[in-house]
Order: C-alpha cells, then structure tokens, then sequence
C-alpha cells in the first residue's frame, strides 16, 4: 500500500500554497532543493524554464519535476555545481527511475524524436489558442451590448475550451509561454495552477500527495474507502452541479486568500473584475452578476467535465489506498493512473485534454508534437510486457461514477505468466 501521507492533506481549505507548504514540512530539505538523495542550492541558478519554478519548490524533493520536466539529459557538471549535501533519510515518494526502467527507457527513444521536431508550441497551436482567445473576446462584448442567457453559455463554452487550451502552455517555459496568461481569463490562476495541477497532479497522479483528488473531499471521494450515504449514493446526483459552481468558489476562496494577506494578488488576477467591470459599464448590477457568473460557470464545466471525466478516475486505474504494483517505476504509475479517449484532431485534443497518457509523460512537451510518440510508446510498452488501451467516454463516465461508489482496495500487482 502507497504509505506517505502529507501531514496536511486534510485541512478544510485547501490551496495549492498550501499544498507547497506541507511539502516543504514533510520533504525537511533545509530549505534547499532534493533530487534523489542529494540536496541542492538553485536559488542563483537562472532556470531556462522562468525563476518561478525555482522559487515555488523551494524546500521540496523535486526529483519527479526534474527528471520529467526536462525531455533531454541535463548535464551531470551542471546539476554538480549545485550540490551541497546529501539528504537525510528517505524520500517520502515511492517512484524510480532507473536507467533500464519503463520510463527512461522511453524517454531514450523520444529523445532524438523531440530533439529534430523540438518540444515548443508549433504554429498550429498557437493559432488555435489565439483563435479561441479572440472568440471569447468577440463573443463576451457581443454579450455586453446584447445580454442573453444563451450567449452567456455560449461565450463560457468558448472561454473554457480557450482555457483548457492555455493548460498547454503553463507547462512549457515562461519565455516562450506568454499564452499560458489566456487561463487566467477564467476565474483560475495560472500559477496556482501549476502547482495544483503541473507540479502535484502530475508527478503524483491518484495518489495521497495528488491535491486535484484531495481537494474533492469529502463531498466526492474517489479513493477505496469507507463511504458514507451522501459521498457513496448521492454524491452521483450533485456531482455535475458541484463542477458547475466550482470556478465560481475558487474566485472567492482566492479572493479571501488574497484580503487576508495569506496569498498576494497577481496582476492577472484582476482579469475577471476587468470583465465584470465592462459588463458593468452596459448593464445594470443584477444582470450583470447574473451573465458574469453564468458564463464563467460554464467555462469551468467545460474544463473539469473534459479533464476529470475522462483521463483518471475509472475501476482500471490505480488511486491511493489500492494495492499497487510492486515495480516503482514513475513510467508505470502513470500508464496506472491515465487513460485516454481517441482524438486524432489537434483541436479536439488541445480543448479536451486528449493525449493525455503522453502528456503526463512529458508535460513541458507542446500537445502538437505528442501524436509523434506514440510509436515510441508502444514500442516500450510491448517491451515491458505492459497493454495501454484506449477508452470511450461513455465508459469513462460511467467508470468514473463506479469509483466514486467503490469502497475496496483493487490490486495492481501483475501475475506472473
């Protein structure tokens, strides 16, 4: 069974802040960075990929960032200069990456792939977040002057593919990123996101230390557990009307966060009071609270509709309290926790989160050059003995509402033939 627990996994509110606090509590690396069982002092290093990362792991294990993030081997005299000392103790996470294993056997085989295609956004990826970014526009000042319910749905539809496309982009360097600002059109945060999102969910997919499961609690509980009547039967029922409010809840816990000192204000933050404001400006206060909040809604259950329903959360896929498999492996836990429904059009992909086995695998890589690897994928899947199917989103609905109603461990220990 998955063992580590973070210390603060269950406090009422949860943050992805202070998700990074408890990590830094639990991983005790003296305010330094660990990788594997060294820990190092990156706070003059300049990070390619923007300081913020180095600045928001500070005091953690990055060791899953380090070695997913950067799709090319960083030169072992550069990560030296940095070291200090070696950690003490354990890591508190289970995952490998040996150089024979799934993982970095893969990795080896995409190298030369992302080294001639690069791993940066192609030409029709920015054009499409630029589309969409353009249509919201359009579509939010059409609602202005002409208010209605249904262009109010409209424009969040719109919004929410806009900002699951900019998902994209907060994973990749900030130099080359500047689009990952269109997520912050919605009433979320970019940076929070990547942390919540980039750095927890992806490196720790269903497990314990996964803030995108935990934060659910207690009213929607995926994990193997004891269930009471409202998390086993009727979390089914509230569980769409509770995705539809969310955005709007997060504005307000962030706003909360931000007045009471505990977290600083973003310039970006303030785009959403921006929209409110021009709303303001050619409606009166009631209705436009009423198109604010319905087209915002809508975003943010085109975005968590298409994100939980169809990547994590089915009967086949590993969370905490499952027996897991014995290979340690970090490649393996994520072909365990991720499947995917079939999208061959970059569009459909880039709005819904497709691809998503490969994306995990290699986050800081742009989603349009991710179709190239498959073949890589599959190469080392039959290697290691290991089926990765795809699904249909009815079945992936319909697996996620049997996780939520599950209550008994399920093991992923593999037979032997």
């Amino acid at each position: 069974m998955e063992k580590y627990i973070m210390s603060d996994r269950d406090v009422a509110i949860k943050t992805s802040l202070r998700w990074l606090r408890g990590r830094v509590k639990d991983d005790n690396c003296e305010g330094l960075w660990r990788i594997h069982d060294q820990l190092y002092d990156l706070s003059e290093f300049k990070h390619p990929g923007g300081s913020s990362w180095i600045e928001l792991t500070k005091g953690t294990d990055i060791t899953e960032a380090f070695e997913t993030m950067h799709v090319q081997d960083i030169s072992p005299a550069l990560v030296e200069k940095y070291r200090v000392k070696p950690a003490i103790g354990p890591r508190n996470y289970r995952y490998t990456f040996n150089e024979d294993g799934f993982y970095k056997t893969l990795k080896r085989r995409v190298q030369p792939i992302l080294k001639q295609s690069g791993t940066g956004p192609s030409f029709q990826s920015k054009f499409l977040q630029d589309m969409l970014a353009i249509g919201f526009f359009s579509l939010f000042l059409t609602l202005c002057k002409f208010p209605s319910s249904f262009l109010a749905i409209l424009t969040g539809l719109v919004l929410g593919m806009c900002t699951s496309c900019a998902h994209n982009f907060f994973h990749q360097a900030d130099k080359k990123a500047w689009r990952r600002f269109y997520f912050d059109l919605s009433l979320l945060s970019h940076r929070d996101w990547r942390v919540s999102h980039a750095i927890s969910h992806h490196l720790y997919t269903n497990s314990f230390s996964d803030i995108e499961v935990t934060s659910l609690e207690p009213f929607i509980n995926f994990l193997p557990a004891e269930k009471n009547f409202i998390q086993h039967t009727l979390s089914h029922f509230y569980v769409y009307f509770g995705i539809f409010i969310t955005f709007p809840l997060e504005f307000v816990k962030r706003t909360v966060l931000v007045v009471s000192g505990e977290q600083e204000l973003l310039i970006e933050n303030l785009l959403p009071i921006l929209q409110f404001s021009i709303l303001l400006f050619f409606n009166d206060v009631s209705t436009s609270i009423f198109l604010w909040l319905l087209f915002h809604s809508t975003s943010g259950f085109w975005l968590i509709v298409t994100s939980v329903t169809t990547t994590h959360h089915h009967p086949e896929l590993y969370h905490a309290g499952d027996v897991p498999r014995e290979d340690t492996d970090w490649g393996l836990h994520q072909v365990d926790t991720v499947r995917d429904v079939e999208k061959k059009n970059l569009a459909v992909v880039l709005t819904t989160f497709g691809d998503h086995l490969l994306h995990h695998l290699f986050p800081s890589v742009d989603h349009s050059k991710l179709a190239q690897l498959y073949p890589a994928l599959y190469e080392t899947c039959k290697e290691f003995q290991e089926v990765y199917s795809f699904k249909i989103v009815p079945e992936m609905i319909l697996g996620m509402h049997q996780r939520m109603a599950n209550t008994k461990p399920t093991s992923f220990v593999k037979k032997l033939n």
